[in-house]
């Protein structure tokens, strides 16, 4: 089954203008006959927005909806009445970590985040990428992304260029 183009008449702008803030969008694409997105593509190309007031009472509305959804499905919410949370786990005002649970949340904190020289925090798995060669310069970087910044080029077009063999910003790398 084929598509045909919708066609923005005066009058179909002149609706979309008048309900667009305070109508759900499939409801209004319905009335107009038009697709969603055609529906949200013509909104946001005529600076067209959702009333704020409305959209606070439609996403309160959903909340309620969800909520009565998940106990006819039998999830009541999180916790069921007389449970408690672990010790361990359970965050008070003045409360602190054991020192076990604590050396274990810092030993994490070192095996995923580097500082840098810069101060900046960086991931340890970009620290220990694959070292990568600028074939065309003849520089070498410890990684695909150290390269991409070190360069001002992005890192998919790096990664690309290595997979196909080819270039990127006319300059071609590989893995060493």
């Amino acid at each position: 089954m084929g598509y045909s183009a919708f066609r923005w008449t005066g009058e179909k702008l002149q609706d979309l203008r008048r309900w667009y803030a305070t109508t759900e969008n499939k409801e209004l694409a319905d009335i107009l006959g038009c697709a969603v997105s055609s529906l949200t593509a013509k909104a946001g190309q005529l600076g067209l927005r959702k009333n704020p007031e409305w959209m606070r009472r439609k996403r309160r509305e959903w909340a309620i909806n969800m909520q009565i959804g998940n106990r006819r499905a039998g999830n009541p919410g999180a916790f069921k009445p007389g449970h408690q949370r672990s010790k361990a786990t359970q965050f008070k005002p003045g409360h602190t970590l054991n020192n076990e649970l604590e050396e274990k949340r810092r030993a994490g904190l070192r095996r995923y985040w580097v500082i840098n020289r810069d101060n900046r925090r960086t991931s340890a798995l970009e620290k220990l990428g694959r070292p990568v060669r600028c074939v065309t310069t003849g520089q070498v970087f410890p990684g695909v992304r150290a390269a991409a910044r070190s360069l001002n080029i992005p890192s998919c077009g790096i990664f690309g260029a290595i997979k196909r063999g080819g270039t990127t910003h006319g300059l071609t790398f590989a893995f060493i």
